[in-house]
C-alpha cells in the first residue's frame, strides 16, 4: 500500500569537523497493511504510528531507533559494512523501553497484553532463522504475556524466556497455567528438528473455537518428545502425559500417547496424514481404571455413588482434520467395553456419553414396576461386556449386556453422543434367586404362582431355570434425553 511520510533532516558540525545528521521519519501507515500476526500486523484502513530515527556521521549510521505505534521499540546497530549488516539489536516492547543487553546480539525484552503463538510459528521460518548460526548471533527474548494463545488455548500471565545457543532453540513458560522448559534441537542428517518438551504441569481450559481447516505445515514439524509430569484438562486431573512422534513422509506417527495417575491410564497411538491438503486422524487406545468411578473423576463426572467395576475400553477411531480438531460428531470407528464386579448407586445423568450405562442404571428407578426390594441397596452387577460401533456421532451396539446376581439386562439400540439421546430396547431377566415378595412385585398374582414353582422345584430341576428365565423377561423401549428417558414396557412374556 501507500501511505504519507514526512521526513526531517537536520545537520551540525561536530568538533573533529565530522557533519552529524539527524534523520527523523514518521508515518501514520493509513493506506498500507501489515501481513503480520498479533500485535504487530494490521489492517490497511487502521492508524498505527511509525517513528524511524538515525543519525549520521559523516557516511556511517550510529544507530537506527524505532516506534511502532507506542509498543514496539528497537535500537539497531549496524556494523557499517558496505553491506549494513545488523551489529546489534534491542527490542523493548509495550510501554518498556529497549534495554541495552550487552551479552546477546538480538534482545527482546518487554510486556505484551496477548500474543497467538501458534500463529507466529507458522509465520516465523525456523529454518530460515537458523541459517544466522554462521554469523554465530546469540538471541535472547524474555517478555510477560497476560495472555497467551497456544495449542488453541489461552494461558494468562506467562512470564516467556526464550534464548539461542549456538545449535538450539530453548525456551521457558511461567504461569499459573504452564510451567517448564522445551528445546528446539537440530538433529544431524536430518531434515526435521526435534522438540523436547518438559513441564512440571499444564492447565488446558479448552476452546469453543473449532478451526478444521487448520493449515499446519506438517510437514515442518519437529518430532516431539513430551514429558508433562501433572496434565490438567477442563479441570480434570489426567495425571502424568508422555508423547512420541516421528515424522514420515505424509505426515506424523504417534508412537506414544499416555495418560497415567494411580488407578487410571490411558495409552494410545495413531497416525496423522495429509494427502490432497485434507487432514486424516486415525488413533487406538485403551483405558484401564481401577473402578468406574475412577474413570468418571478422570473425566470430571461425578461417579461417588458407584462402588468397584473394574473397566477396560478399547478404542479404535478416525476421523476428518487434525488430531486437535478432535470432535464426537465426526469419529467413526469401534469401541469395546468391559467392566468387571460393581454396584450402581446413582450417576451423574451426563455421565451418559458411557453409551447407555445411563440407561442401564435408569431403568430400577423409572420403570413403573416396583423395583424396591430388588435395588434397595442399588444394583449389583457381576460384569458389563459391550461392543459398539460408533458413526458420526451415535454409537450402535446390538449387546451390551449387564450380568447381575438379582437380573441381567441386556440393550441393543442407538445412543447419542452429540445430541445426548437414545433409542435402545432393554431386555430384563430377574434371576431365580429373588424372593417371593420380589417376584410377587415384578409379575403380579401370576408370578406369584410361578415364583412358588420355582422356589420350591429350583433344586431339583436344573433346565427349569433356564426356561423359566425365559418367560419372565420383560423388554422396555427406552428413548428421549440422556435427562429424561422415556421408558415403555413394549412386551410382556408372562402374558404369552
Amino acid at each position: 500500500g501507500e501511505s504519507q511520510w514526512q521526513i526531517s533532516i537536520s545537520s551540525s558540525k561536530q568538533n573533529d569537523n565530522k557533519t552529524r545528521k539527524l534523520i527523523d521519519i514518521n508515518s501514520s501507515l493509513a493506506g498500507i497493511a501489515i501481513a503480520l500476526p498479533a500485535p504487530l500486523g494490521k489492517q490497511k484502513h487502521e492508524q498505527r504510528p511509525l517513528s524511524i530515527k538515525t543519525t549520521l556521521l559523516d557516511s556511517a549510521i550510529e544507530k537506527i531507533d524505532i516506534d511502532f505505534d507506542g509498543m514496539l521499540y528497537t535500537d539497531i546497530i549496524l556494523d557499517n559494512t558496505p553491506d549494513l549488516k545488523n551489529k546489534k539489536m534491542n527490542v523493548g516492547l509495550g510501554d518498556q523501553a529497549t534495554v541495552t543487553d550487552n551479552e546477546h546480539d538480538i534482545a527482546l525484552q518487554g510486556e505484551l497484553e496477548q500474543l497467538d503463538l501458534s500463529e507466529w510459528i507458522k509465520f516465523l521460518d525456523i529454518k530460515q532463522l537458523d541459517n544466522d548460526k554462521k554469523n554465530n548471533k546469540t538471541i535472547l527474548m524474555d517478555f510477560f504475556v497476560k495472555r497467551l494463545k497456544m495449542l488453541d488455548n489461552n494461558f494468562n500471565d506467562v512470564q516467556i524466556k526464550l534464548t539461542r545457543s549456538d545449535k538450539d532453540w530453548h525456551i521457558s513458560f511461567d504461569s499459573p497455567d504452564i510451567k517448564g522448559i522445551a528445546k528446539l534441537i537440530d538433529v544431524k542428517d536430518s531434515e526435521h528438528e526435534r522438540l523436547e518438551v518438559d513441564l512440571e504441569y499444564i492447565a488446558i481450559h479448552g476452546s469453543e473455537e473449532k478451526d478444521k481447516s487448520s493449515t499446519v505445515a506438517i510437514k515442518n514439524l519437529p518430532e516431539l518428545q513430551v514429558n508433562i509430569a501433572k496434565t490438567i484438562y477442563k479441570n480434570n486431573d489426567l495425571g502424568q502425559t508422555t508423547l512420541t512422534t516421528k515424522n514420515i513422509t505424509d505426515g506424523v506417527n504417534i508412537e506414544k500417547l499416555s495418560f497415567v495417575k494411580p488407578d487410571f491410564s490411558i495409552n494410545a497411538s495413531g497416525k496423522w496424514t495429509r494427502a490432497d491438503n485434507i487432514d486424516r486422524s486415525e488413533f487406538s487406545a485403551t483405558l484401564d481404571a481401577a473402578s468406574i468411578n475412577d474413570m468418571f473423576a478422570a473425566f470430571g463426572y461425578q461417579g461417588a455413588n458407584i462402588e468397584e467395576g473394574k473397566t477396560n475400553i478399547t478404542l479404535s477411531a478416525n476421523w476428518l482434520y487434525t488430531p486437535m480438531n478432535f470432535s464426537l460428531e465426526n469419529i467413526n470407528g469401534q469401541l469395546d467395553m468391559n467392566i468387571e464386579k460393581g454396584r450402581f448407586l446413582d450417576i451423574d445423568p451426563s455421565a451418559g456419553r458411557l453409551f447407555g450405562l445411563l440407561s442401564l442404571q435408569t431403568l430400577p428407578r423409572r420403570l413403573a414396576l416396583d423395583f424396591s426390594d430388588l435395588f434397595k441397596k442399588g444394583f449389583a452387577f457381576d460384569s458389563i461386556n459391550g461392543d459398539f460401533s460408533l458413526q458420526q456421532g451415535h454409537a450402535y451396539t446390538n449387546a451390551l449386556q449387564m450380568k447381575g446376581p438379582a437380573a441381567d439386562i441386556i440393550v441393543s439400540g442407538r445412543t447419542g453422543i452429540v445430541t445426548e439421546d437414545y433409542d435402545q430396547i432393554a431386555t430384563i431377566t430377574p434371576k431365580l434367586s429373588i424372593s417371593l415378595p420380589i417376584a410377587s412385585a415384578l409379575f403380579g398374582p401370576v408370578g406369584i404362582g410361578v415364583g412358588a414353582v420355582i422356589y420350591l422345584t429350583g433344586e431339583l430341576f436344573e433346565s427349569i431355570p433356564r426356561n423359566i428365565n425365559k418367560i419372565l423377561s420383560y423388554q422396555y423401549s427406552i428413548t428421549g434425553s440422556w435427562d429424561n428417558p422415556n421408558i415403555e414396557k413394549i412386551k410382556d412374556k408372562t402374558s404369552g
